[in-house]
């Protein structure tokens, strides 16, 4: 995504051309270009995906979760979908 991006705006290829190329879908193309643009130092603009904005749960209440889940699991207690 870094290296489709920074063809683009260093004019070595064209947005349509970059997206194809790379295998990104052009409206996340033109967003990385927009966040490289205005960025005043390139290195350090990161790409990564912000999953943490949907998560619903801590990380500690998963954890606890998931290992209520297994006790019930071993205990063989049947949960109803109701």
């Amino acid at each position: 995504m870094k290296e489709a991006a920074k063809r683009v705006v260093s004019r070595q290829m064209s947005p349509c051309e970059a997206a194809s190329a790379f295998g990104v879908a052009k409206t996340t193309l033109f967003r990385s270009v927009r966040k490289l643009k205005s960025a005043s130092d390139a290195t350090s603009v990161s790409f990564a995906p912000n999953y943490s904005v949907h998560q619903i749960f801590t990380d500690e209440q998963e954890s606890l979760i998931a290992s209520y889940l297994y006790h019930l699991q071993a205990s063989q207690v049947r949960i109803s979908q109701e």
